[in-house]
């Protein structure tokens, strides 16, 4: 075998499939198509269900859907055990952007309503992407169905993706899933590949890695014994591929016949005749904060006294007293998640996050607030001096006004206990009125 089509041969079954060159022939091209069609429909947010048996490339394909989403969504996207709901809530804040933090459960929820439902006020609809749902704990499963409840003006303010083995569709469904079960539901599903398919993929995967004649180099008898013992699943393809090449090259052969594809799979225990093997696909990385630049720089005074300043180098900036804020202010008056800067294709809004004793812009005590770039905001006792805010350039969205706190603001839970269950009620908290000495945090020990 020639060495540079053989390296370049066995490059190209290893590792997954990135997501702008995934295989997207037969089944796989159309699945994307429906999830994407799913996402993009106009009416109430969508809960999209992808199942597929393990190996079968449900995380390959959910890398090219939010590579493909546009601009005005922001995917958060989650995996794996988590412990309790204070696990699986940070797990989403951070794949919304945010740094890791030490919160509770409460104040978790309370800084992903609010940032949620300022992305739905703004014209921007969140998308949650959950993996190996059926392996989330009843306790996980209702931090998601809390989720699933959040909504602006009528409309849930988020779209959800589940993946998961085949079975899916049948959990969502059960009455205990309460919120889930009532969403415009798109169930895509994934089969092993047929024969065709495998072919197809082989040839892909050969040609995108420059092998040349990648319609030949597996022979027609070694691609059918590879669908064989692999039973068409993408990981397991992989596998096997990559270990014929070898065993082809070490044998001097020229191209991979099925005598190659026979001696790999001696050599891999867990290729047999119908045996399925646990894969796991690639992914990619989740959307973090924009970090590395300066947007800004804040000045904090009390009576008059600078007593910090802090540079703005993330897009999302969450402000309080405990120490794994952005910026952390350790006084008694303020909440230990008090208020969030969030940077958009506008500028920059400041939000409060139901604090103790209010965020206030000219004495006035606010919900959320859009910066100019150069202005003094409040926080319980402490002045904040903005300077040097970046703001996009090109012609603004149309924003909505400015929410103060005397006005109603769908963005303030309250949450009710009934027969068990929690309900979400949404209600204005009494604003903390401009001049009254700042109470002492109740969590402020």
């Amino acid at each position: 075998m020639n060495r540079t089509a053989g390296g370049l041969a066995k490059d190209a079954f290893r590792g997954g499939q990135a997501p702008a060159t995934l295989f997207l022939g037969g089944q796989y091209g159309r699945a994307l198509k429906d999830l994407a069609q799913a996402l993009a429909a106009p009416d109430s947010p969508a809960l999209v269900l992808l199942t597929a048996p393990d190996g079968c490339g449900k995380s390959a394909l959910l890398d090219r859907l939010v590579e493909d989403l546009d601009d005005t969504r922001l995917t958060s996207r989650v995996r794996g055990q988590f412990e309790g709901p204070e696990d699986f809530l940070l797990a989403v804040l951070v794949g919304f952007g945010f740094e890791e933090t030490r919160a509770t459960r409460s104040q978790l929820r309370n800084i992903l309503q609010t940032f949620i439902l300022h992305q739905s006020q703004q014209g921007s609809r969140s998308v949650l992407v959950v993996e190996d749902t059926p392996s989330l704990r009843p306790q996980v499963l209702a931090e998601l169905l809390w989720l699933a409840q959040l909504t602006h003006e009528g409309l849930a303010a988020i779209d959800i993706v589940m993946s998961g083995l085949p079975g899916l569709e049948r959990i969502v469904s059960a009455p205990a899933m309460g919120a889930l079960t009532t969403r415009r539901r798109q169930l895509v599903e994934l089969q092993p590949m047929d024969i065709d398919e495998t072919t197809a993929y082989i040839r892909h995967r050969l040609s995108i890695s420059g092998v040349p004649d990648p319609e030949s180099f597996f022979q027609e008898d070694a691609v059918s014994l590879v669908h064989d013992l692999t039973g068409g699943i993408p990981g397991l393809v992989d596998t096997l591929c990559e270990t014929a090449i070898t065993c082809a090259a070490a044998a001097d052969e020229p191209r991979v016949a099925a005598a190659s594809v026979t001696a790999a799979a001696g050599k891999l225990q867990q290729v047999s005749v119908g045996g399925v093997t646990r894969v796991q696909g690639s992914r990619s990385s989740d959307a973090k904060a924009v970090s590395g630049g300066e947007f800004g720089h804040l000045v904090v005074t009390q009576g008059g006294k600078v007593v910090s300043e802090h540079k703005i180098q993330k897009n999302r900036v969450l402000i309080g007293r405990r120490s794994e804020n952005d910026i952390c202010l350790d006084y008694p008056t303020i909440s230990a998640y008090h208020a969030m800067l969030l940077k958009d294709a506008d500028g920059w809004v400041l939000i409060d996050l139901h604090s103790t004793n209010g965020t206030r812009i000219s004495s006035r005590s606010i919900r959320q607030q859009r910066l100019r770039g150069h202005e003094t905001f409040s926080i319980a006792n402490l002045e904040v001096r903005c300077s040097g805010l970046s703001r996009p350039h090109g012609r603004p969205r149309p924003t909505p006004h400015a929410q103060s706190a005397s006005q109603p603001s769908p963005a303030s839970p309250v949450q009710q206990e009934d027969h068990g269950a929690t309900v979400l009620r949404l209600e204005d908290d009494p604003p903390s009125p401009a001049g009254k000495t700042p109470e002492r945090d109740p969590d402020s020990g």
